[in-house]
């Protein structure tokens, strides 16, 4: 899986190009050129995958078990290979993270590197669920993983979770560490690139095993364990949630679940609903056309790390003068 492209790279070739004279160039000056551009990308590539190593090294060798989890995390996507340095990049670190009285951060980046790796069966075996059980047991997020092939395992622990968390901001903070502690020769801004690449890489596990389930539950009836266990954590996400698709989810499955059981609530959550929608949006408008801003987007990275997406975007907004109080 590529994780970043090097757009930024090619524009001072193409103006090589421009320069020389496209139109009149020969086939044998553009093939080269052609090549050049290859090479410079597989140049770039190469010092990604270097930029990442290093920076999970640094996580491995942290003295925090959290950030050690986080450096259990494969480099590539799911099944692509990972599971042959299993044994040393992951159930040995596990081991000792077990045993150090970890933090729920660090058993849900546990369990998302056995599940993107394959190993969820052996992790289990090597204690993962029970740890879980001790540590974090109403958090629906990681139990979402654990038990992804275990239906009825899953819908027992959605009845009685209280919240879901999944640790994306704390992700988020040791990743940068680890990259700004990198020694390859790249850019500022391709390391803040390359960093949103990595969480956007890091898959937001359970909001799927959340929406179906919850729309069954509805059909049983609003006093349901089921029922009752999906209102709690859609609440959990409308109030408490670190991105913006967190609230969307929450509000979404509040809507759909008044809808069927055709409470007399169904029309202001739907309202409410359609109300966050045009909110989000407004939110947005200060990102349009700070792509390549790197002062923005350090600012709004380091605002999201102190106070999550949504508050970071409140912030920004407020900043740059844009209203959304009308909206929600």
């Amino acid at each position: 899986m590529k994780l970043f492209s090097c757009s930024l790279c090619v524009k001072p070739l193409l103006g090589v190009l421009v320069l020389a004279g496209s139109t009149t160039m020969p086939k044998a000056a553009v093939f080269d050129f052609q090549r050049l551009v290859e090479h410079v990308q597989e140049a770039h590539e190469a010092l990604t995958d270097r930029v990442i190593d290093e920076a999970r090294d640094w996580l491995r060798n942290q003295p925090n078990p959290t950030m050690q989890a986080l450096g259990t995390m494969p480099a590539k996507g799911p099944g692509a290979g990972d599971d042959i340095d299993a044994d040393q990049f992951l159930f040995e670190p596990m081991k000792r993270i077990l045993a150090s009285n970890p933090e729920p951060a660090a058993l849900y980046y546990l369990a998302l590197a056995c599940d993107l790796r394959f190993l969820m069966a052996q992790c289990i075996d090597e204690g993962l669920a029970e740890a879980v059980d001790r540590v974090d047991p109403g958090n629906f997020a990681i139990w979402s993983i654990i038990y992804d092939q275990q239906l009825e395992a899953k819908l027992e622990r959605l009845e009685n979770s209280t919240e879901f968390k999944y640790f994306y901001y704390d992700a988020s903070k040791h990743w940068d560490s680890a990259l700004v502690a990198s020694s390859q020769p790249i850019r500022d801004f391709d390391i803040l690139m390359l960093h949103s690449s990595l969480l956007l890489a890091m898959p937001i596990s359970g909001f799927q095993d959340l929406v179906e389930p919850c729309k069954v539950a509805a059909e049983t009836g609003p006093s349901s364990k089921l029922a009752e266990g999906c209102k709690r954590i859609a609440n959990y996400l409308v109030e408490q949630g670190e991105t913006l698709i967190d609230p969307s989810i929450g509000y979404a499955v509040l809507a759909e679940m008044a809808k069927i059981e055709q409470s007399d609530q169904a029309e202001q959550l739907q309202l409410d609903r359609e109300a966050f929608q045009g909110y989000r949006q407004c939110l947005a408008l200060p990102l349009y056309g700070k792509s390549e801003d790197y002062e923005f987007h350090r600012r709004f990275l380091d605002l999201s790390i102190a106070h999550g997406e949504l508050k970071a975007l409140e912030i920004i907004a407020e900043q740059e003068g844009v209203d959304c109080d009308g909206y929600f």
